[in-house]
């Protein structure tokens, strides 16, 4: 199946560079690129920057399609919603643009997709030279969950899912998981359906938890790989935007995520939306 590569960007033009680095270095082919420019300046133009004309010039001749889309500035789940709306292939691989991963990631990932069961895929997420600590084999869930209503001020801190970010697995096996964050591939028809949660803030905090966890209500498997590693580079401009963000958006968020689980608790399964997704 082929694979639809979509990366935002916001503006981190050498990392990326090192993002279609990796890209071009894969040992599976079959792919093509969208990007989403959501940069700050929206008098910029990354196909007007002699490198970047360069590397889509080398996509080109190796039989990568691409295409630059320009993003609204609303947050990171308008990126993703323009990215699963604008795939044209089977898969599609959403990831950062701040990225580092290995030659084979995304052939191992598109070959779990040979169950037919499976969803959604995620890789262990590293910041370099952070501390790798062991999950433990017992944890196979985010929480037990059972029907009850998720509990806790933030349940991204306590979930499996945001859990990959920080913990290595002694077993390379795919884990089943109940959501995932980060680099993220799935089946492009399913996520298309689903929609991402656009009425989150600006940060779009939960937007990843929420998309992949419709994938585990509606049946589907949602699997860590914990073979393949992508590695973040949180410049210092990323981490000093993050703690310029408020508090009030993100309790904003949390608060409408928390709604959308009880309702997923009793059943309801949807979460409610101005639209399905498909505008960015």
């Amino acid at each position: 199946m082929r694979i639809e590569v979509g990366i935002g960007t916001l503006g981190r033009w050498e990392n990326l560079a090192v993002v279609l680095g990796c890209l071009l270095s894969q040992t599976f082919k079959d792919w093509d690129l969208t990007i989403i420019d959501d940069s700050p300046d929206p008098r910029v133009d990354i196909r007007t920057r002699s490198v970047f004309d360069n590397l889509l010039k080398l996509l080109e001749e190796k039989g990568h399609r691409w295409k630059v889309l320009i993003g609204k500035r609303k947050g990171p789940q308008f990126v993703h919603s323009l990215i699963t709306a604008n795939s044209e292939n089977p898969l599609t691989w959403k990831i950062d643009d701040d990225l580092y991963f290995d030659p084979k990631i995304m052939k191992i990932l598109h070959n779990v997709f040979a169950d037919k069961k499976v969803g959604c895929v995620g890789s262990l997420a590293f910041i370099p030279g952070s501390k790798r600590n062991f999950l433990p084999e017992s944890w196979k869930s985010i929480k037990e969950f059972n029907g009850k209503v998720f509990t806790g001020s933030n349940i991204m801190g306590v979930g499996y899912g945001c859990a990959q970010h920080y913990v290595i697995h002694k077993d390379p096996k795919p884990k089943e998981v109940e959501h995932l964050a980060g680099a993220i591939m799935f089946r492009t028809e399913i996520g298309q359906k689903f929609g991402w949660n656009l009425n989150l803030s600006r940060l779009g905090h939960t937007s990843e938890t929420e998309f992949t966890y419709r994938f585990f209500k509606a049946g589907y498997k949602c699997l860590l790989v914990p073979e393949t590693v992508v590695y973040h580079f949180l410049t210092p401009d990323a981490l000093s935007h993050r703690r310029k963000e408020t508090d009030e958006l993100r309790k904003q968020d949390l608060s409408q995520f928390f709604d959308h689980v009880r309702q997923w608790a009793l059943g309801a399964g949807a979460y409610p939306r101005k639209d399905s997704g498909g505008e960015g």
